[in-house]
């Protein structure tokens, strides 16, 4: 029986997109530097890179600043001091939330019905200034952010620093929500692998899935027959749960 819901942030019930959009144009317009699509496509594709390279180990988090924005400055001839125009535009992005549809309703929808924690890899002050001003705290039983526990999504440490902080919560009735196969469902994955582990082979699980056609739940969808092939876990039952990320 699940118990405890780990929830991501960004692109789970925030669009990142969105906030990174407005956030990035403000920063622009007040350096007065050039904004248009392919501008923000730049700057998006040179931050994703970025967090996946805190995911995989090879960067720190205090480079991820420095180094989007010399890709983009870098890019546009300019020689604005990298760490300054980050930090203006963490500034903004501090401020900013745009819950994806439904997102509210589902909070609503499971407090009180089970312990939910938020697991963020985001920076720590800039995602605790969007909670603070989405009025969502109240609907968390906990949050989690890896940069105050010392161990990034997906690693384990990041979940076992999680659970030590969570006490009578058992990991074999725990869930991860989430949008990122390298970190949401590859924690997941590590997650399922622990089971594996403790409730042995052909464990009996649940499967939750998103919205029915969408590319998001294909995906998933089949990471997850691969750990029931692997594990030979016993699919009890398939109920879908209509989340969109």
């Amino acid at each position: 029986m699940i118990t405890t819901i780990f929830l991501d942030l960004d692109d789970t019930l925030f669009s990142f997109q969105q906030a990174e959009q407005v956030a990035l144009e403000e920063t622009m317009r007040h350096y007065t530097l050039p904004y248009s699509d392919e501008i923000l496509a730049l700057y998006s594709a040179g931050n994703d890179a970025q967090w996946k390279l805190l995911e995989q180990g090879k960067v720190q988090r205090s480079e991820i600043g420095y180094r989007r924005f010399d890709l983009l400055l870098t890019h546009l001839g300019s020689d604005l001091d990298r760490e300054e125009v980050n930090h203006y535009y963490m500034e903004r992005l501090s401020s900013r939330h745009f819950f994806l549809p439904g997102a509210e309703e589902l909070l609503s929808a499971l407090h009180g019905r089970y312990t939910l924690c938020l697991a963020s890899n985001g920076t720590g002050w800039v995602q605790e200034g969007r909670l603070k001003n989405s009025g969502i705290l109240p609907l968390l039983d906990r949050v989690f952010i890896s940069e105050y526990l010392g161990a990034n999504k997906p690693q384990l440490g990041f979940f076992d620093a999680c659970f030590a902080s969570l006490p009578g919560v058992k990991r074999s009735e725990s869930l991860m929500l989430g949008d990122s196969l390298t970190s949401d469902m590859l924690g997941g994955k590590i997650a399922g692998d622990y089971i594996a582990k403790k409730a042995g082979e052909g464990a009996k699980v649940i499967e939750l899935q998103g919205i029915a056609g969408t590319s998001a739940a294909r995906e998933r969808g089949e990471g997850f027959q691969q750990a029931v092939a692997a594990h030979k876990f016993n699919v009890l039952a398939s109920q879908p749960a209509d989340f969109d990320r």
